[in-house]
């Protein structure tokens, strides 16, 4: 998460209350198969690959794994990183959440790859016991959890935490020269939490005017087209055929992840052809260069 993101306000706009399922126990089976799915790449690796750049500034493959694990003992353990916050801060690091990430990444930054899978499992170990108790309390998922965004109710929690592991397993495996995308659900989640978003993007982000229709088509292993109607400054999604589109994208969808996760810049994929455009010119590129929904 050292990657400039659009702040914590934001993320929870765009997160806060969402769940893909109305089952809580489905949403935590999701986040624990995208920890084993990771779990699994994870013990795939030679001990070259860990050392890898992970294409996030500053972080290797290791330093990766080091957040994630930190991350969870920090914001659900009730643990602190033993180590003082740097000062001066490196260039990547913009603001106090990305600050605290480092202290993981510090505090671990020379652990050999098998210390580093037995502290992952041990973390996995204690949330998974975290989730079930959760679960079986008399609040289950509307329990109060103190993180970085405040007091919010713990199934909250669960989609971000989700799309932070998806997002990072993704950065590891390209980093690994692997598939890019692991066979989980989380993938299919973030892919839908990023879908989800076009309306925001298309009326916040992006600023269309009321009344413009964009549409965005992706190919590949996942293929969907989604329109949105920009009515009096907020976007809902429409039918295509009700209401067409003035301007489209077409995309892979492993660009279109890469593209709203902050991995590729919006505009340079549209200048390398990774994005095409179709209709209004103007209003395509418009739409395109606000794709960056988070950066985790």
């Amino acid at each position: 998460m050292t990657a400039p993101f659009v702040g914590a306000t934001s993320l929870a706009a765009t997160f806060g209350g969402v769940t893909t399922t109305d089952d809580d126990r489905e949403l935590a089976d999701i986040c624990i198969e995208e920890w084993a799915s990771l779990r699994s790449t994870l013990g795939s690796l030679d001990y070259a690959q860990w050392n890898l750049h992970s294409g996030l500034p500053g972080w290797t493959v290791r330093d990766v794994v080091s957040h994630l694990v930190g991350f969870e003992r920090q914001w659900f353990m009730g643990e602190q990183p033993a180590v003082e916050p740097l000062d001066p801060r490196p260039p990547h690091v913009h603001n106090d959440l990305a600050a605290d990430n480092e202290r993981w990444v510090t505090l671990w930054a020379t652990q050999e790859p098998a210390s580093m899978l037995d502290r992952f499992d041990k973390m996995v170990q204690t949330r998974k016991r975290q989730l079930f108790d959760t679960m079986m309390s008399s609040d289950g998922f509307d329990t109060q959890v103190h993180t970085f965004r405040g007091d919010v109710a713990y199934r909250d929690t669960l989609p971000i935490r989700i799309a932070d592991a998806t997002t990072h397993h993704i950065d590891v495996r390209r980093a690994c020269g692997l598939s890019w995308a692991p066979e989980s659900p989380g993938v299919e989640m973030l892919r839908s939490q990023m879908i989800g978003a076009l309306p925001r993007v298309a009326s916040k982000q992006a600023a269309l005017p009321d009344g413009t229709v964009v549409a965005l088509s992706l190919f590949g292993s996942f293929s969907v087209t989604a329109t949105v109607l920009v009515d009096a400054g907020r976007g809902r999604s429409v039918m295509a055929g009700e209401h067409p589109p003035v301007a489209a994208l077409t995309m892979h969808d492993e660009t279109f992840v890469l593209v709203t996760t902050g991995r590729i810049d919006p505009n340079q994929a549209v200048e390398s052809g990774k994005i095409k455009l179709r209709g209004d010119e103007a209003i395509a590129r418009q739409f395109a260069a606000a794709l960056r929904v988070i950066a985790f």
